[in-house]
């Protein structure tokens, strides 16, 4: 098991509280760091294996993810 830099573009969130959502669901995920929420991207490091966790809970707050970004944390 890894640890990588995330980035998911988030599309549907319009203002801080859905920020809040995000955020709140994403601190949850057991391996999730460093995390940072704004409208329209969620950034941090986690396992490899949270990654599609974190999608998921995005996705099921109602948000659609168009896109993530996975790097090898250094």
């Amino acid at each position: 098991m890894s640890t990588v830099n995330v980035t998911l573009k988030v599309s549907g969130m319009h203002c801080s509280g859905c920020v809040r959502r995000v955020t709140t669901a994403l601190s949850a995920i057991d391996g999730v760091d460093d995390l940072i929420v704004e409208v329209g991207t969620a950034s941090f490091t986690s396992d490899d294996d949270a990654v599609d966790e974190a999608a998921a809970a995005v996705v099921g707050l109602g948000f659609a993810v168009d896109g993530r970004t996975v790097a090898e944390a250094s």
